[in-house]
């Protein structure tokens, strides 16, 4: 999978748990009831799997060293220095 595919993966699945998470903590006050707790608890459980899918993929096409999450789009990697730019 390409890294660029990952970083959006990634992205996708962190945010998207993150949002379910504040999802929940809106539905409790409204007194949802159950649904609090399973949006709380899906939404946790989807950002951890989303933030381990960037650390275990997100790595160097060339010498499959990691990249820094922190960076979406970077120019070269740091560790062979090979360019990245343009793939």
């Amino acid at each position: 999978m390409n890294f660029r595919t990952v970083y959006k993966v990634h992205s996708a699945l962190t945010y998207g748990g993150i949002f379910m998470m504040i999802a929940g903590v809106f539905a409790s006050q409204l007194d949802l009831g159950d649904i609090v707790y399973f949006l709380e608890g899906c939404g946790f459980t989807v950002a951890v799997i989303g933030v381990v899918f960037g650390k275990i993929f997100y790595k160097c096409p060339y010498c499959k060293s990691r990249l820094k999450l922190t960076e979406s789009n970077p120019d070269y990697c740091p560790k062979c220095g090979k360019k990245l730019k343009d793939l």
